[in-house]
């Protein structure tokens, strides 16, 4: 009985070590860069204002993540900004459930540490703006992601979130919930300004969520059923 309570608490302890080496192995779990790389690019303004908050604007885009869910450690969105950016500061994490983010307040969102390097990909001015060790557990289903910089329109001038080539999904959403801009507060579709904004670039990393809780008592029924074969021999 002894041998049989030690080997399945190994077992435990492997599978749980096997989970944590998985967590640790990111993958792309959602792909939409394929950029729509002009000169200057397309894309549209992304930012949260310190210095003229009725002029924030704010992008969220959909993503569908299918049955046994992910985990998600890191967000990525390519922006154009003429003005630079700095290399670490903060931004608007947008994380909303649902088919629609009609319900979804922006200026709600936590913020997170964001790191920017200027991408290899299009013409000077475009950088990756990446958050990781986000640790979001997101059910299956239609979710809204995205990322807003908060980055003062003094120091660093707009910024605009860059559009995918090739939209998937819903069309992404924008809005200026100050109406500074005077199109009204509330959440619209991008093709209001051009007919080619639809989806806005964004990658999802990290791993999809593992079923440990179903995987261990599996591995324990099997442990306690050789346990009992063993007794009854």
């Amino acid at each position: 009985m002894a041998r049989g309570l030690v080997a399945a608490c190994f077992a435990w302890f492997a599978l749980f070590g096997a989970i944590g080496d998985a967590r640790g192995g990111m993958v792309t779990l959602w792909n939409q860069s394929d950029l729509a790389l002009t000169d200057p690019p397309r894309g549209l303004l992304n930012s949260d204002f310190g210095d003229f908050p009725d002029y924030s604007a704010f992008i969220v885009s959909d993503i569908s993540v299918p049955a046994g869910g992910w985990l998600v450690d890191r967000l990525t969105i390519w922006v154009y900004a003429p003005g630079g950016v700095p290399t670490v500061s903060n931004a608007r994490l947008h994380v909303f459930r649902g088919a629609t983010p009609a319900g979804y307040d922006p200026l709600a969102a936590s913020t997170v540490e964001v790191h920017a390097r200027a991408a290899a990909e299009g013409p000077p001015g475009v950088y990756r703006v990446h958050a990781e060790g986000l640790g979001l557990e997101l059910n299956p289903g239609t979710w809204f992601l995205g990322l807003t910089p908060e980055w003062n329109f003094a120091q660093w001038g707009l910024t605009f979130q860059v559009a995918t080539r090739q939209p998937i999904g819903v069309k992404s959403r924008w809005r200026n919930p100050g109406n500074g801009w005077e199109f009204g507060a509330g959440w619209m579709d991008p093709g209001y300004f051009d007919g080619n904004l639809r989806d806005f670039a964004l990658r999802v990393e990290g791993v999809p969520t593992p079923g440990s809780a179903a995987a261990v008592a599996m591995l324990l029924g099997v442990a306690m059923g050789r346990r009992r074969l063993r007794q009854s021999t």
